[in-house]
């Protein structure tokens, strides 16, 4: 029988949503910041259990700016739930790329 034993709950994830900046690795550079938005992610089958879900912004020079990239997306997580935290991060992303003059750069800027 490959049943799982029901829910119970210790299944569930403690605490609210929160961020945190981190040093962000796989840079090579030990001065790059991101911030990371940690929410709680319910089970929502009998094979999965409760977690925390991670939403990382993008990669920044500055700490304050990562900063200001979690409270972002706090306030997206707090309107708009995962979903709204998962839009900000690809709009942080994208502002990201274009301050670069990578592939999101607009066509205006050439």
């Amino acid at each position: 029988d490959r049943t799982p034993p029901p829910a119970g709950p210790d299944d569930e994830p403690m605490g609210e949503p929160y961020f945190e900046v981190v040093e962000a690795v796989g840079t090579g550079d030990s001065d790059s910041w991101q911030a990371e938005m940690h929410m709680p992610r319910p089970s929502n089958n009998q094979y999965q259990k409760a977690g925390f879900m991670t939403v990382r912004g993008p990669k920044r020079s500055l700490k304050s700016e990562a900063e200001d990239d979690g409270e972002k997306m706090q306030s997206a997580n707090k309107k708009g739930g995962m979903a709204g935290c998962r839009k900000m991060q690809v709009e942080l992303n994208k502002g990201r790329l274009r301050a670069s003059g990578g592939p999101g750069r607009d066509r205006d800027d050439r």
